[in-house]
């Protein structure tokens, strides 16, 4: 074991979003004396095998298990979790978010959680990035289980692919296996995340409830009293008591092909279509499917707003080239977003103009609460800048 190198190892399925995700890994800091690696593992069966894979692969003492579709924002990420770890030699793992206390139904979103993922703009700057946290005055809170956004481990602790062979609940397991093997979980205090995850705020709870009934027949969390809900009524988390939607694949199948169809006729308007019945838009509100389609719809509605002469949707004759081309659009918002350095920044103002993102397509981004950027005018700003800059 190298108890002076770092791993970071990810389970991936797309190569735009992995390879940004290795972008902001390639910016961090590292500790004097210390090394890096990098391990993906590509189209895994389930998150415990691909991780359990990748684990017995590193001799890294420290190992950084995360999502492909998070950026490690802050420059000084490597130094904090050091710094944590060295506190206390019974620390385990360190999360970005956690729950202190599960509650009975196993599902983490329902009890009060510590940490933070989503940053108040209108405070993050360029000392935000590069500042070194924590302090000695900084507290951690020691949590039950933590979120599978980011899980930096010290010790290895075999994960539980015999159980959950799936990617629904994975986290919440490692978390109980790190407590039985004697070890601490915990999340720091962050006066603004060191992580941004960029998941659009959707998940497939096809089967959630399978592992969820896996986990609570593992781990006792039977307790009520002690172990108390307080948001099941919470309606963005109403499907976890939804029996499982039969027609799911049907109408994920539908959707992509009405795009693919109505491409062709290059007409931003008729994404408004895709909400006419109930039916579609609840299940917009549960697939990342429905999710992009809405969100393509929002930045339409500015484009034709502000009377453009070209819109987003210019060119393409597929649902995965809107899929690609959204996806790199937020990277390349994300780049200006978080003080990437100028040639990262440069390169995506290059890409937006290269593929005619007007400005009522960057607000259309900005002003989707969704995606939060919190109508962060920066980005908006330097392209404006750009576009002028290369005209005169």
């Amino acid at each position: 074991m190298d108890d002076h190198k770092f791993c970071f190892i990810l389970c991936t399925n797309n190569d735009l979003k992995l390879n940004e995700c290795i972008n902001y890994l390639k910016l961090l800091h590292v500790p004097e004396g210390y090394s890096t690696d990098i391990i993906t593992v590509t189209d895994a069966k389930s998150m415990c095998s691909g991780y359990e894979e990748a684990m017995k692969s590193s001799d890294a003492k420290y190992k950084i298990y995360m999502h492909q579709d998070v950026y490690i924002v802050n420059r000084f990420f490597l130094d904090n979790i050091l710094y944590i770890f060295n506190t206390d030699e019974k620390i385990g793992m360190i999360g970005i978010v956690g729950a202190p206390r599960m509650p009975y139904t196993g599902i983490m979103w329902q009890t009060f959680r510590v940490g933070a993922i989503t940053p108040d703009f209108s405070k993050f700057n360029k000392s935000t990035v590069n500042s070194l946290f924590p302090s000695p005055d900084d507290k951690l809170y020691d949590v039950e289980a933590i979120d599978g956004l980011l899980m930096a481990t010290s010790h290895d602790v075999d994960w539980r692919e015999d159980l959950f062979d799936g990617f629904d609940f994975y986290d919440v397991s490692q978390s109980f296996e790190m407590r039985r093997h004697g070890y601490s979980v915990v999340v720091p205090v962050m006066t603004q995340p060191m992580v941004f995850h960029e998941d659009g705020v959707i998940l497939d709870f096809r089967n959630y409830n399978k592992y969820r009934d896996i986990l609570l027949s593992e781990y006792d969390l039977s307790d009520k009293n002690s172990r108390p809900v307080y948001n099941e009524d919470d309606s963005s988390h109403q499907i976890f008591f939804y029996q499982e939607i039969k027609d799911y694949n049907i109408i994920l199948s539908s959707l992509k092909e009405m795009v693919d169809k109505n491409l062709s006729y290059q007409n931003p308007a008729f994404f408004d279509s895709f909400f006419g019945s109930s039916k579609l838009t609840k299940f917009y509100k549960y697939s990342y499917t429905g999710f992009l389609i809405d969100a393509v719809r929002r930045i339409s509605i500015y484009e034709l707003k502000y009377n453009e002469d070209i819109f987003f949707i210019n060119g393409l004759t597929s649902y995965d080239e809107m899929n690609n081309k959204f996806i790199t659009l937020l990277q390349s918002m994300r780049r200006i977003q978080y003080f990437l350095p100028e040639t990262y920044q440069l390169d995506a103002l290059r890409w937006m103009k290269e593929k005619n993102i007007s400005l009522s397509c960057i607000k259309g981004v900005l002003n989707n609460q969704y995606l939060f950027f919190n109508k962060d005018k920066r980005v908006l700003d330097m392209y404006k800048n750009y576009l002028e800059a290369i005209n005169e």
